[in-house]
């Protein structure tokens, strides 16, 4: 898929190119892997300025491309990470990536390969956990909406911090969304980073979709969502 096919999403969307500055991602971001801003965009939503940006990436397992968004507004306060939920982030990851690929994936996992990967899986789990350990966060599963427990966790240094950054109309923004990837709130900003697989436009107009939300939601928390 060109490049050219995702920026037409953005300009369709209201977005308009500014500089190509590498966008921040979250501390612990969906795709680890070098990354490279191909473009940016760059749109106001009631006062809220949301920059989304595809980056290519390339590690040792190939390339691809990844997506990232930073959502500033003077009412963004608060620390804290939204981190999936381990079984529902891992099968929403699969689905994520190619549809051949998911369905050489399927097969493999049903014909009892999926028992090999399932000591590689928790063993990632437990490194993860230690790294959330050595960043000094913690777990805040009463800060969840409802719609929010079956899908991902609430971390943060503290508690308080952690309220600040995901009010319920952000959390309820995101749920609302067919959206999957890493989010944090940090320096007054809210980031978003998602994995695009290679060339699944329709994964990057769900990040766009869920900046737009989260934005929305952030300017204007008391208002419903029509």
């Amino acid at each position: 898929m060109a490049t050219s096919d995702f920026q037409s999403v953005l300009t369709a969307r209201g977005f308009e190119s500014v500089a190509n500055d590498k966008l921040p991602t979250p501390m612990l971001p969906v795709t680890n892997a070098f990354r490279e801003p191909t473009f940016t965009g760059r749109r106001t939503i009631d006062g809220a300025v949301v920059e989304v940006q595809l980056q290519a990436v390339n590690s040792f397992n190939g390339s691809g491309w990844a997506a990232a968004a930073r959502i500033a507004h003077p009412s963004i306060r608060g620390e804290g990470m939204l981190r999936g939920r381990m079984l529902w982030g891992t099968y929403r990851a699969l689905t994520s990536g190619p549809k051949v690929a998911v369905a050489i994936m399927a097969i493999l996992m049903f014909t009892g390969i999926g028992l090999v990967m399932l000591p590689g899986m928790f063993l990632a789990w437990l490194m993860f956990r230690g790294m959330l350990g050595r960043l000094g966060v913690s777990r805040f599963d009463d800060l969840r909406i409802e719609g929010l427990k079956s899908r991902f966790f609430i971390w943060g240094r503290d508690h308080d911090g952690a309220r600040d950054a995901f009010p319920p109309a952000l959390q309820q923004a995101l749920l609302d969304e067919d959206w999957f990837g890493s989010c944090e709130v940090r320096d007054g900003a809210l980031l978003l980073d998602k994995p695009v697989g290679y060339g699944r436009v329709d994964l990057f107009e769900a990040l766009i979709a869920a900046a737009e939300a989260s934005a929305s939601a952030i300017a204007n928390p008391g208002r419903a969502r029509l």
